[in-house]
């Protein structure tokens, strides 16, 4: 949670800059009408569409170890999704994506920022790591993510998460799980890509987006490969009214933007890769903490990720991996010094990372490295009003952290065994040691895997600043995972986890006195099972997942009264459904549906001034979307659909008792998105 705000009055909000007109999108698309259509066997975007479910389940995937494996014999519970699946399912931003997958679920922060969680356990500040290229985007400041309306699903290729701890790989930000998306570039497209996608809510729009995509390979420059995607666009973060803890209520029409503007760039020259990303995530809310504000207030999430890595093989059986990265995040911002939300402090990371890996045998390999930063967090004015503090008795502090890892990899005939570990020291937060230890065999069509691994949450910039000797917290998860291949297009999966956090970093406030501080035990323990169809005629998905609390969580600003079993915000069960039904070869029908369970959170104050527990009931989420492909010329896809056919009410809790009442959701919408691959 964000340190509160004091209490100011100021000027009217700053405008923000909108897309007044269609014109340039459409413009856009005018042009690239009379370009000719990728062949079909050059169009790499339908890689995925004629893949068999065994096929799928044999791609190397990278997330969870040092080495590529499947997805049966990874070291990790992991989940792939592929661009195939996200278009025709017609998810409308990564919040879509990851509702089906097993453990996820979301809820409201502050000042109209949404995140989520993850087996029960909320994981907006540090504990869940979000990749983009393989690039960081939880930011140095709090370590929270954004989501809603963000990331340019149109232009991801896959996205790979490891429903489990990752720390050992990735440090201190992949403590519950990681998500690890990876767009399309010129591995995937050898011309342009442009997408328009407009969802309209009741009442107003849900959102109207225009993203693409460009990449070239020039084999005379030795092959040379030039890529650029990105998205630009505006979104509500829901409609109908609010009402604060307080009753004070207001419209959230006009006053709950989300307002994405994101440009990832890359240069690939034989085994070097030069990135470029610029992220600017435009918010605009009457969101404070407990309390509504009395108008809107802008708050921005900029951050600048300059990227050099390599990839080497000096001689047989070596790869040797040097990287140089820094990023620059002005999270929260807020520079009106009359705003209650008042903020603008910037966080700057540089890293340096080598890592060396030999396989000695085709059973035998092992790698190891060593990755450090400094990271400096700076005051960008020196007025101290509405959450603007300093960094300690000063404008500025800078932190150093040091890290070593390893990890073995031997195959045998008991199975693959990979163990490894992490040592990382922060000039602040102190020592965190993180090893790992997994055990997978896939025997014919029957696979299992034995999963011990420890992480950690490193504290950030201001869980340091306003924290009260602040340490990482350190987790400990169990998991094992059955499953089982019934034919070529029929698989079935099923683990059970055991995850408990120690020295749980939580923000307080009680009586004038806020900060950060180690309050204790935490985690969940649970189970999750999948079924995964995929035939001719298209392919359904099934999922279930469920967690317990009880016996695991020792913080009070998580618990339910009376429901030890539960935690705020987070459903202890879900189950999803999604298909896709194909009617011809390029004619697509995709229903999926969702169910959560009941929740809890806190919706008001009483006479006394307590707040008052509410029951959010069960929701389900019925979704239906149709999908064109080449519709009418080769290369133009169009689809249309409605998310929430039902209208439920589906808001966001506040899984802490943070004294945020649930915020609305959009509710029903009916979405479409119109796009066109071409050849330049």
């Amino acid at each position: 949670m964000k340190r509160r705000a004091a209490v100011v009055t100021g000027r009217p909000g700053r405008g923000r800059s909108r897309l007044r007109t269609w014109a340039l999108p459409l413009a856009l698309l005018a042009l690239a009408a009379p370009a000719r259509a990728q062949d079909e066997e050059e169009l790499a975007f339908e890689e995925f569409e004629e893949m068999s479910l065994e096929e799928l389940l044999a791609m190397p995937v990278a997330v969870a170890g040092s080495r590529a494996a499947s997805l049966r014999e990874s070291p990790g519970v992991v989940t792939m999704i592929t661009r195939e699946e996200i278009l025709r399912s017609g998810a409308r931003d990564l919040i879509d994506v990851l509702r089906l997958v097993p453990g996820f679920a979301f809820g409201v922060d502050v000042e109209n920022a949404v995140s989520l969680g993850f087996r029960g356990n909320w994981g907006h500040e540090g504990k869940i790591l979000l990749l983009v290229d393989g690039q960081e985007f939880n930011e140095d400041l709090y370590s929270t993510l954004q989501l809603g309306n963000h990331f340019p699903v149109d232009v991801i290729h896959t996205v790979e998460i490891i429903r489990g701890p990752g720390s050992t790989i990735y440090g201190g930000y992949a403590e519950l799980a990681v998500i690890s998306i990876t767009t399309v570039g010129a591995a995937q497209l050898r011309g342009a890509y442009g997408a328009l996608s407009y969802g309209q809510a009741r009442g107003d729009f849900g959102r109207r987006n225009l993203s693409g995509a460009w990449a070239r390979r020039l084999p005379t420059l030795g092959n040379l490969e030039l890529s650029i995607n990105g998205l630009v666009g505006q979104g509500n973060r829901g409609v109908g009214d609010f009402t604060d803890l307080y009753g004070t209520t207001y419209p959230m029409k006009g006053n709950a933007r989300t307002d994405p503007l994101f440009v990832n760039a890359a240069l690939q020259f034989r085994q070097l890769t030069l990135r470029l990303l610029v992220d600017n995530y435009r918010t605009t809310s009457r969101d404070g903490f407990d309390a509504a504000l009395d108008r809107p207030v802008r708050v921005d999430f900029l951050s600048v990720h300059l990227d050099a890595r390599g990839t080497f093989h000096p001689f047989a059986g070596m790869t040797v991996m040097p990287r140089l990265n820094y990023r620059r995040q002005l999270p929260w911002r807020d520079t009106d010094a009359r705003s209650p939300l008042h903020y603008n402090k910037l966080a700057e990371r540089y890293t340096a990372r080598l890592a060396t890996a030999y396989e000695f045998t085709p059973q035998l390999s092992v790698m190891a490295g060593t990755e450090g930063y400094a990271l400096r967090g700076s005051l960008l004015d020196t007025l101290l009003t509405g959450t603007q503090t300093l960094f300690g008795e000063g404008t500025q502090v800078t932190y150093y952290n040091l890290a070593v890892f390893s990890e073995i990899t031997f195959s045998s005939v008991l199975g693959n065994l990979v163990a490894g570990g992490r040592v990382e020291r922060h000039t602040a937060a102190g020592v965190a040691v993180v090893p790992r230890v997994t055990l997978s065999k896939v025997i014919d069509d029957f696979h299992f895997k034995l999963l011990y691994g420890r992480a950690f949450r490193a504290p950030g910039l201001e869980n340091l600043n306003l924290g009260f000797d602040v340490r990482p917290e350190r987790t400990t998860t169990l998991e094992a995972e059955i499953g089982y291949q019934v034919d070529r297009g029929l698989f079935v999966t099923a683990n059970v986890f055991d995850t408990t956090i120690r020295d749980t970093i939580v923000f307080f406030y009680e009586e004038g006195a806020e900060g950060y501080a180690n309050l204790g035990r935490a985690g969940t323990r649970g189970l999750e099972a999948s079924l995964r169809a995929s035939y001719a005629w298209g392919r359904v998905d099934l999922s279930y997942s469920s967690y317990t609390a009880r016996g695991r969580n020792e913080v009070a600003s998580y618990q339910v009264p009376d429901r030890p079993e539960l935690l705020l915000g987070m459903p202890a069960h879900k189950v999803t459904a999604n298909a896709e039904l194909r009617l011809t070869r390029d004619l697509s029908v995709a229903p999926s549906a969702i169910f959560l369970s009941e929740r809890f959170t806190y919706s008001g104050i009483d006479a006394e001034e307590n707040m008052v527990l509410a029951r959010l009931p069960p929701v389900f989420l019925l979704n239906l979307y149709f999908s064109w492909r080449n519709a009418g010329m080769r290369g133009l896809d169009v689809g249309a659909g409605i998310y929430n056919i039902l209208d439920s009410h589906d808001p966001y809790p506040q899984p802490y008792d943070g004294g945020h009442a649930p915020y609305p959701s959009l509710g029903r919408e009916l979405v479409a998105r119109i796009s066109y691959a071409f050849d330049t």
